[in-house]
């Protein structure tokens, strides 16, 4: 039993860690403790040395990750992939499903971020709050522009 115990605590982990989506929407909760509206940074959500990350969505060429990173990047095929930079240096890579049709419930979506071609480029610091029109629709992130106030 302790066993079993350990293995779905590690993979628990592993997922954790190898799920953007899951790390956000995990983290933001124990962020936030309850607070309404959840709003935090995407530094609090995933510590380390990082200034921005950069998420391709599944149809971004190999040829746009290049340009955009400045590095290849390998990716599966039906994945995003997000990139951890400090500066001009990747530090971290994920990469995760993303729906085909329509985003799946365990996505993680932003808003008020600019697209550019294939992705999107996030700020460390910039706030974000948390919010899902259902329990069946993805968690979206809207960005909270300079001045805004949240209620």
């Amino acid at each position: 039993m302790a066993a079993l115990t350990a293995f779905t605590i590690g993979g628990f982990w592993w997922h954790l860690q190898h799920s953007f989506s899951a790390a956000i929407s995990w983290r933001s909760k124990e962020t936030c403790s309850n607070r309404v509206p959840c709003t935090f940074t995407l530094g609090q959500i995933f510590p380390g040395e990082w200034d921005h990350l950069i998420v391709f969505d599944m149809t971004a060429s190999e040829d746009e990750i290049h340009a955009v990173v400045g590095t290849s990047v390998e990716r599966p095929e039906l994945q995003r992939l997000i990139v951890f930079m400090q500066g001009d240096k990747v530090v971290n890579l994920v990469t995760e499903a993303q729906g085909v049709e329509h985003p799946n419930r365990d996505e993680v979506l932003f808003e008020q971020v600019a697209e550019n071609g294939k992705h999107q480029t996030i700020r460390r610091e910039w706030g974000f709050v948390a919010g899902r029109e259902s329990d069946t629709s993805p968690l979206v992130l809207t960005r909270i522009l300079p001045g805004q106030v949240v209620i």
